[in-house]
This record gives C-alpha cells, structure tokens and sequence, in this order.
C-alpha cells in the first residue's frame, strides 16, 4: 500500500510540472502577442503620418506655386528640397532636418517635355515646358525596427495663374 501512496505523489508531481510548463507557454505566448501587436501599431501609426505628410507636402507645394511661379521655378532641377514652415509661409530649404525627429520629407523637380504638334507631355524629345514641372515628393523613416521605409508620389505642379 505504501508504494501506491508514492506512486500517487510522484505522478501529482508531473501533473504540476506539466501544468506550469503549460501555463508558462500561455503567458510567453501573450507577451509574444501583445509585443507584435503593440510594434504593428507604430508601424501602422507611421504609415499613416507619413501619408499625411505627404499630402501636407503637396498642399505646401501648390502654395508655394499660387505665391508666384518665379519662386517655384527659380528652383534647380534635380536638387533635392525639403519643406519648412517658418511661422508665416511654407519655404524650401536643402537643410537636413527631420519632421517630429523620424520623418525625413523631400521633394525634387524635374522638366517636363512637351510634344510639339499635340502639346501632350512625352518621355523623351519635345520642348522643355516652362509653365510646368514634375514633382517627386518622398516622405522616409526608420521603424522602431527593421529597415528604412519610404512612401512617395509624382505630380505635376502648373503655372495656372499666368
């Protein structure tokens, strides 16, 4: 009778062995769960700054345009800008500066050509259109892990008011 006493201590041992090796699975795999989750939700909160500063970008650009086309295209083609707000009006600026010390915003101009029967925009040849030029405008960051991200768009910015 002894040895069944035993027996049946030995085996409540490994049922609690086993319980808390099971329980400890379950609260790793939680912390495992709520970690991700937390990084997928600064990742997507990035990703939804970084659209908004692109649009601010834009907006800023069609500003800087509607304040008269000699200051947009007295701007060098193929130089790389950035965007600041002075208190008062949007300037351009080549410094390097981060948006909230994450988001690098840039934006670059280049000509646009003109085909000159039909007028209509073409990738090579043409005459070089002064009324009009094409904007690539990137916004990147570095996550709180993994690599560099860059969301970007083209537009075309026209002298409307001339």
């Amino acid at each position: 009778m002894k040895k069944n006493g035993n027996l049946k201590r030995g085996f409540g041992l490994i049922e609690l062995l086993i319980g808390l090796t099971i329980i400890s699975m379950v609260i790793g795999a939680s912390f495992a769960i709520s970690n991700r989750s937390l990084q997928i939700r600064a990742l997507s909160t990035q990703s939804v700054q970084a659209s908004l500063l692109l649009t601010e970008g834009a907006e800023a650009l069609r500003l800087i345009r509607d304040s008269g086309w000699a200051t947009t295209s007295a701007l060098t083609l193929g130089t790389s800008y950035k965007l600041a707000w002075n208190g008062v009006m949007w300037a351009t600026s080549t410094a390097n500066t981060l948006i909230d010390g994450t988001f690098d915003r840039r934006f670059t101009l280049s000509a646009i050509r003109r085909d000159a029967t039909t007028h209509k925009i073409v990738s090579t040849g043409g005459v070089i259109d002064t009324d009009g030029k094409l904007v690539t405008l990137s916004v990147s960051w570095k996550p709180y892990y993994g690599a560099t991200t860059t969301r970007s768009t083209a537009f075309y910015l026209l002298n409307l008011f001339n």
